[in-house]
């Protein structure tokens, strides 16, 4: 029995005796081994506050109002232990020490001693109206705004010193800047590190502050929400650390001269940049660089900066919203060489632009461009366009396209030395050829069987041969090269072309040597064609039909000097217009022939608007193969006197009404009477 109360009262003494080990089991107390600090704390005015030792580190936290001058120290190591600087010799506990615990046995540890505050929230929004508040606010040593802290009115107090604020790290708001306060910058906010917002004047209306040129927020990490600066004076704005900006960065000055966000991966909704909208040489940036943005979630703009050289986005992958550059006078170049995804894309009125650089740009919405020294233009990895696009006034001679999908939306080219297309076997979309200026004397189009839309060719007054690939075009076709200016004898043929889903519309094609669709079979919309100064005939020498059943079409063939070749023409499902000598005498072709034609679903019109000036029409008519009609009118064909090709009409009884039948200002009028009865030309 003895034993066993002996042995548990061994068992005790040791565990006494490691009271003052570390994570260590080993026993060493007895041995003189131990090294540790097991207590350590602070005392200001009264009030102790307690460390927190974890290894070799001893912290004292305290609130951010309270000073360590004057500190005393309380402190305990284990027995035997020595410690080296002693604690209470040391005054200044605002530095960091290290102290040498060393145990009778002479092993040591080092520990490191610091200090952190605590923070002191303020719950509810603040306002600063004065100087005083502001000063203050110091006093309170709150560094923590659970709301809005509002600096300035808009006309009370000036305030002009925001050192008060220098212990503030976090606004969970707003931070509004009033126009009252009257500073060139915003030293007193270097530690802020997080906040809700900032807003130094709104979107849409500019800050009355006069005084402030200069924004930098050092040690930001963080805005929750938008980050607003409109100020005219502004310029320079700094948030060098900032990651992230989780909706609205919007900046507006006329006199920015440097903006440094290049920490900034994402801004959660747009990013405006704008500077003089009256184009201020104030606005004197050169280069706007973001060089760490990867993702915007709406809206990107820079606008209206005279001076600026160049716009650098290198990062960029995504834009959700739309990307506008506009009114830069000398920016030289563009490149977002990382963007694949953008809603929608516009360049203009950046007249010294050369190089626009989107090599990694898979995806588009609506895409313009109007910049009359682009030469470099690099959008090859192009996939899906996902709205119209135009391009205009562009230096670039060749465009290949030949991988891209335009989804039901029309490319608009208006390039003036752009003299090869490549496109993709089926162009899903609407193709429209309209250079603004016209001295281009080559052009080829490659690749394209199908247009799955319209198109359209205007102002090529220098091209001499004009040879277009399609199969089929589902779309409207118009072809108007010339006006009648230049002579070069242009030879017009769509050697494949097969059907028009649309209208077919030549115009404006003077001095034309060639005009030929020789496999063209069917148009099934409208048509309309002029021959006005053509050489020769247009020929459509396997056309079948125009309009489709249940149709309301317009045929409309204006003549003038030379005709319209139609030799199987059979249908056409509406009205069909023909005027001869549509210029004042004009008319040189004799007969007006569409013996095939079986018939109009329509109405057929013969006229001349220049009859009164004499004969100056065709002298003879010939649709003997005319089965059907709603009606006929024919006038100012003064020339013609034989209208025995209508016959079948009358004695099939197809026409049974004098409405039907109309005839004025020919060389012989006959009634529907007089072609009931046979009368089909004047007696002899």
């Amino acid at each position: 029995m003895n034993k066993i109360y002996y042995f548990i009262l061994f068992c005790f003494t040791a565990l006494c005796f490691t009271a003052c080990n570390d994570d260590d089991p080993e026993f060493s107390g007895i041995e003189g081994k131990d090294h540790f600090i097991s207590d350590f704390a602070l005392t200001v005015d009264g009030i102790t506050y307690q460390a927190t030792i974890a290894g070799d580190m001893i912290t004292v936290e305290i609130p951010y109002n309270v000073s360590l001058e004057g500190a005393t120290v309380e402190y305990a190591l284990c027995e035997g232990a020595s410690i080296n600087p002693n604690p209470s010799n040391i005054q200044d506990w605002e530095n960091e020490w290290k102290f040498v615990v060393t145990s009778k046995m002479q092993e040591s540890k080092v520990y490191s001693y610091t200090y952190r505050y605590t923070d002191i929230e303020q719950s509810g929004s603040v306002v600063l109206a004065t100087q005083a508040e502001v000063d203050n606010f110091a006093q309170t040593g709150i560094n923590k705004i659970d709301g809005n802290l509002t600096i300035g009115t808009v006309d009370g107090e000036e305030i002009t010193n925001l050192e008060g604020l220098a212990n503030l790290k976090q606004i969970s708001n707003t931070l509004i800047l009033n126009p009252s306060y009257k500073g060139a910058d915003l030293s007193g906010l270097d530690n802020l590190e997080r906040i809700g917002s900032f807003k130094l004047g709104s979107t849409t209306s500019t800050s009355k502050n006069t005084t402030l040129k200069t924004v930098n927020f050092p040690s930001l990490l963080d805005i929750i929400g938008d980050f607003v600066i409109n100020c005219s004076t502004v310029e320079k704005i700094s948030i060098p650390k900032v990651g992230t900006i989780g909706e609205d960065m919007y900046v507006a000055s006329d006199a920015l001269l440097d903006l440094d966000a290049n920490a900034v991966e994402y801004v959660g909704s747009s990013l405006i940049v704008r500077g003089s909208v009256i184009q201020k040489e104030s606005a004197a940036t050169e280069a706007i660089v973001f060089s760490a943005l990867k993702q915007i979630g709406n809206e990107l703009a820079i606008q209206y900066f005279p001076q600026l050289q160049g716009i650098y986005l290198p990062a960029l992958e995504r834009i959700t919203g739309t990307a506008s550059f506009s009114d830069m006078s000398s920016i030289g170049s563009i490149a977002m060489t990382e963007l694949y995804s953008v809603g929608g894309l516009t360049i203009k009125n950046c007249k010294e632009i050369s190089t626009i650089e989107l090599p990694g740009l898979t995806s588009c919405g609506e895409f313009s461009v109007d910049a009359n020294k682009v030469n470099k233009f690099n959008i090859s990895a192009l996939r899906d366009a996902l709205g119209d696009m135009t391009l205009s006034n562009l230096l670039i001679e060749e465009l290949d396209l030949s991988q891209t999908n335009f989804n039901g939306n029309t490319l608009t080219l208006q390039c003036n030395q752009l003299n090869k297309i490549v496109g993709p076997e089926t162009f899903n979309g609407s193709l429209l050829l309209l250079p603004k200026n016209y001295r281009l004397t080559e052009f080829t189009l490659e690749g394209i069987s199908n247009i799955q839309g319209a198109f359209k060719c205007e102002n090529y007054f220098y091209v001499k041969s004009f040879i277009m690939p399609f199969v089929n075009v589902a779309g409207d076709v118009t072809i108007a090269l010339n006006t009648g200016s230049v002579d070069t004898g242009v030879e017009i043929e769509f050697p494949t072309l097969q059907e028009i889903g649309g209208t077919l519309t030549l115009e404006k094609n003077a001095n034309a040597n060639k005009i030929e669709f020789p496999s063209l079979k069917r148009v099934l919309g409208s048509c309309s064609i002029k021959t006005q100064s053509l050489k020769n005939d247009i020929e459509f020498s396997n056309l079948e039909s125009i309009g489709v059943d249940g149709t309301e079409i317009d045929v409309a063939f204006s003549l003038d000097g030379t005709n319209i070749s139609c030799p199987k023409l059979k249908t056409i499902h509406g009205n069909f217009n023909v005027i001869t000598s549509a210029s004042m005498f004009g008319m040189t072709a004799d007969n007006l022939s569409y013996s095939t034609i079986e018939s109009i679903y329509g109405d057929l019109s013969i006229t001349c608007p220049y009859s009164d000036f004499g004969p100056n029409g065709i002298e003879s008519i010939d649709f003997s193969g005319l089965k059907t009609a709603k009606s006929i009118s024919i006038s100012g064909q003064e020339d013609v006197n034989d209208f025995s090709s209508f016959k079948y009409l009358f004695e099939n009884n197809v026409f049974t009404k004098e409405s039907q039948w109309t005839v004025g200002e020919c060389g012989y009028n006959p009634t529907y009477q007089d072609m009931k009865e046979g009368r089909y030309k004047p007696a002899e």
